[in-house]
């Protein structure tokens, strides 16, 4: 269970409680991990990689948890492959490689432009139902998978999309999705 902490203030994330405000818990992502949630369906590196995915994305569906990005493997979900002792060497250096960080600007770079928003390291949000509705039409579209070429899960996040995004844990539809072709 996430600690809460109290705060006097902070800008991007807040709820009042009787004049004080109450800071969310956070989870940190770093830019590409931005698209890899959209299709995100329980499958990942490891079981601890993807236990703790899953219930990342369990707390940003429940309102409960915000975003906040980093760059680099600082990121929640690098640190997991970093301290999974079931994790092979070169999966867990994948976070500190080059092509994630192409990526990361990447990804960034192309959901500014689409969000006009200054997404850099730092940024907090809260994403909604409506706002990863629209982030998943414009994936399927492809307009915002730059960052996405070349990527090991490619194929999947592709079929994920196709079908809808039935099986995503993050936001999962409440209705059956038209199938895009």
């Amino acid at each position: 269970m996430s600690r809460i902490s109290w705060t006097l203030c902070s800008a991007n994330s807040v709820s009042e409680n009787r004049g004080l405000i109450l800071e969310r818990p956070t989870i940190k992502l770093r830019g590409h991990h931005l698209l890899c949630m959209l299709t995100y369906i329980g499958q990942g590196y490891t079981q601890v990689f993807s236990d703790s995915f899953s219930n990342k994305m369990k707390g940003i569906s429940e309102g409960t948890t915000e975003i906040e990005i980093v760059y680099g493997a600082k990121d929640d979900l690098c640190q997991v492959l970093q301290c999974d002792p079931s994790c092979p060497a070169d999966i867990a250096r994948h976070c500190l490689e080059g092509d994630a960080a192409r990526r990361d600007d990447m990804a960034l770079a192309t959901l500014s432009a689409f969000l006009r928003l200054p997404l850099k390291s730092g940024y907090r949000l809260r994403l909604t139902p409506e706002y990863v509705r629209i982030l998943r039409q414009e994936f399927a579209a492809g307009t915002i998978r730059q960052a996405c070429a070349g990527c090991e899960w490619f194929d999947l996040c592709t079929a994920v999309a196709r079908e809808g995004y039935r099986s995503v844990k993050l936001f999962p539809p409440k209705y059956p999705s038209l199938t895009i072709s």
